[in-house]
């Protein structure tokens, strides 16, 4: 009964969102680590988020982290891959096996990635046929979709249920901000794991730059915007 009126919202919003339009985002994880993915509904300003942690470390950060990981486990809100290391494999059959996350949304319109380790899940939306687009994690790529999260949820127009795991990297994360004003998510000083705000931010800049090119140009700069 644990999170009851976060899952009595998650399995309406899974039925009425089905043939909606909306955006994905994958972070990935180092080999131990916590990967995520989310999913932007522009129309209903609505927020999904799945994420994935290698099962033999889920006791052990619940211990050492003072994270509830094992009662998120226990609850479906995360879900695990086998073993130490997190696995690609496992995670990409969620996305886009049979009666995965992919299978069930039908108008995801694309997803983006973080450039880095993310091949395995690259290739497995791409062969699925849905758009992928590797997406800048530098004040250019960030900017937008950080100041369009903060005007929306300051407004109260963005809902994700209360999704405990969500509410948690909420609070964790630290914004980098530049000579420009232009602003980031800090992974270096953020509290903890922030990767399914960074895997959503993604989401909103694949809805935001639909264009392959503007993305490309928002990343010119990623190196010296470091």
């Amino acid at each position: 009964e644990h999170f009851q009126a976060y899952w009595s919202w998650y399995i309406a919003v899974m039925e009425t969102l089905r043939d909606e339009e909306c955006y994905g985002g994958y972070d990935n994880s180092a080999v131990s680590d916590l990967s995520s993915f989310g999913l932007w509904f522009p129309n209903h300003r609505i927020m999904l988020s799945w994420n994935w942690v290698p099962a033999g470390s889920i006791h052990k950060r619940s211990k050492e982290d003072n994270v509830p990981y094992d009662m998120w486990w226990y609850s479906g809100l995360i879900n695990k891959t086998p073993n130490e290391y997190i696995s690609e494999k496992e995670i990409a059959r969620a996305l886009v096996g049979e009666n995965g996350i992919a299978h069930h949304f039908r108008y995801l319109r694309n997803v983006c990635f973080d450039r880095w380790g993310s091949n395995a899940i690259y290739e497995a939306f791409d062969d699925y046929g849905i758009p992928c687009k590797s997406y800048p994690q530098s004040f250019g790529g960030m900017n937008q979709p950080v100041k369009q999260m903060e005007i929306m949820a300051h407004n109260r127009e963005l809902f994700h249920g209360g999704n405990p795991v969500l509410k948690w990297q909420m609070q964790n994360i630290s914004l980098q901000v530049n000579k420009d004003d232009q602003q980031r998510p800090s992974r270096d000083a953020s509290s903890d794991k922030i990767d399914g705000i960074v895997a959503l931010l993604m989401a909103l800049g694949g809805w935001l730059y639909q264009d392959d090119e503007v993305i490309k140009r928002l990343g010119k700069y990623e190196v010296k915007d470091a």
